[in-house]
């Protein structure tokens, strides 16, 4: 897998947070790519299609054999050493959009996040039924955590940033679970806080975010693909990644 180095590293989306070693997100992105890489050699029947189908399975093993935990029942969200964070973050549902586990895995980390993230469901945070929060318990590393991200529910520390709560709603959807809340739910709470356009990210407590994000528009992806199968469309099971750029 790809290594995040430096002790101030802060370089993907989450960027109050130093998130350092093998972090979940990072990794399934880096398998994706692979996958990726092997489809359009595939297609242009270049021979390095292979190699990079086989670093693509390997590193969805180490995914597996290292950041699943199985006493939490969900992917933790980094690895750096022998400290490892083991907060349920939401940006680890890339894992049931990529398909990089098995399903009755996947499944269980969804009902999980359900369980914690999912403010409604989660009797332990204080802020109300307000959206699902981005990461749940906060960061236990208080030198970890930055500038808007350093104070809990705010930005990368259990606020709800709408682009995100759609794409666990979409993983939800796909898996055959109830994903209206985490569709919609932010969406009503600013409106009734007078914010009619799209958020970038909000949480009681704490001034929301910049409006007009085009991102947190991402819940229409679930509109225009009811199925669930934006990121299968085209595999054949027999031949793997090969079809998907038919």
């Amino acid at each position: 897998m790809i290594v995040k180095s430096g002790q101030f590293n802060r370089r993907d989306w989450c960027d109050n947070v130093f998130r350092t070693g093998y972090v979940t997100y990072d990794e399934a992105l880096y398998a994706r790519a692979l996958y990726c890489l092997s489809g359009i050699f595939s297609k242009l029947s270049d021979p390095r299609s292979a190699p990079y189908r086989q670093k693509y399975e390997k590193v969805k093993k180490s995914i597996n054999d290292i950041l699943w935990s199985e006493e939490k029942g969900y992917f933790v969200n980094y690895k750096n050493g022998g400290f490892v964070e083991d907060n349920l973050s939401i940006d680890t549902v890339l894992i049931a959009l990529f398909n990089l586990s098995e399903p009755e895995r996947i499944r269980r980390m969804l009902k999980n996040m359900e369980d914690i993230l999912e403010s409604k469901n989660n009797t332990e945070q204080t802020a109300g039924d307000f959206g699902v929060l981005c990461v749940y318990p906060f960061y236990r590393d208080a030198e970890a955590v930055v500038q808007k991200s350093s104070q809990p529910y705010r930005y990368h520390n259990g606020a709800d940033w709408p682009y995100l709560s759609a794409a666990y709603a979409y993983a939800k959807m796909k898996y055959s679970m109830d994903f209206e809340y985490p569709l919609t739910r932010w969406f009503d709470y600013n409106i009734q806080k007078g914010n009619l356009t799209p958020i970038e990210f909000f949480a009681p407590f704490h001034a929301g975010g910049s409006l007009m994000q085009a991102w947190s528009a991402m819940s229409a992806l679930l509109y225009n693909h009811p199925k669930g199968d934006f990121f299968d469309v085209g595999v054949n099971q027999d031949s793997g990644i090969k079809s998907i750029y038919d």
